[in-house]
């Protein structure tokens, strides 16, 4: 196995393995050819999010400075309650457009995580920063 960490363009080449033990010798050559993909985009910035009723709340971002915005074809909104396994979670995708959202029918008097991923045609950003709010009581 040949391992190659940090890779750029300039390890492009033809790569040789020669084994030798009592059984003989043998080669094996493969050419390496390195492809860059475009940039993932940037997580959303400044996530906030509110207790907008005892069953909603609204979570709000920007879009990301330093991604190109145009490549950015949605959202992905991921929210669970703050005492669940992160891998329990609700997830909703929104457009571009949208730099806003309510999640409705929630449980009251509950503390919730949220974050948001921005995605391109190449992939999905890292995770904006976690944000909590808690719905009223009853």
């Amino acid at each position: 196995t040949l391992i190659i960490n940090h890779i750029t363009s300039s390890d492009e080449a033809i790569y040789q393995c020669i084994a030798k033990n009592s059984a003989g010798t043998n080669q094996a050559s493969a050419r390496l050819a390195v492809t860059l993909s475009q940039e993932l985009p940037e997580p959303p910035e400044d996530v906030q999010a509110e207790a907008v009723s005892r069953n909603a709340i609204r979570l709000s971002w920007r879009e990301p400075a330093l991604s190109l915005t145009e490549e950015i074809i949605g959202y992905v909104l991921h929210i669970r309650r703050a005492t669940d396994p992160e891998g329990k979670e609700f997830q909703e995708a929104v457009s571009k457009t949208a730099f806003q959202h309510v999640f409705t029918n929630l449980e009251s008097d509950t503390t919730y995580s949220m974050y948001i991923k921005s995605y391109s045609p190449v992939g999905a950003s890292s995770p904006s920063r976690l944000v909590t709010a808690t719905t009223a009581g009853q």
